[in-house]
């Protein structure tokens, strides 16, 4: 078993030559990934993750983990984790830049924790650009130490 004190990887870091990533993450982004012709049928929720070196990364867990994962969870919440599938960031909608997005799996740990980088202060506009024929939107965030 892997422990969850320090140190910690860092996001820039993540490639998927392993699962045992242990993350100091915070949650700045939650939300549902929904069937369009039914919002009621979630496929996945899914969260954008920062750690203190400003890495970015998106997580997902899928329906079968939902139940496990959903309440402990916050937007805004500090969190060690690890334990992870680690696959390409592909499709349509990429949440980060990050080449790799996370997924949760049954053995995935999730502990809260105190705050370490900050406060989230300002959540500006989505913006929607395209970039090599893409739709991207851009959703910017600002943080605020709060030492």
């Amino acid at each position: 078993m892997i422990s969850l004190c320090g140190p910690f990887d860092t996001i820039k870091d993540i490639t998927n030559v392993r699962e045992a990533w242990r993350l100091k993450v915070r949650v700045i982004r939650v939300w549902d990934f929904c069937q369009t012709s039914d919002p009621s049928n979630v496929f996945s929720i899914e969260m954008v993750l920062v750690d203190a070196e400003g890495g970015r990364i998106q997580a997902s867990i899928r329906r079968g983990m939902m139940k496990k994962f959903k309440d402990s969870i916050v937007e805004g919440g500090v969190y060690k984790m690890t334990y992870f599938r680690v696959i390409e960031n592909g499709g349509d909608y990429r949440g980060t830049f990050h080449e790799f997005k996370l997924l949760f799996q049954p053995r995935t740990k999730v502990i809260p924790t105190e705050n370490f980088i900050g406060v989230l202060t300002v959540v500006g506009e989505e913006k929607s650009f395209k970039k090599f024929g893409r739709d991207i939107r851009v959703l910017e965030l600002e943080l605020t130490d709060d030492k």
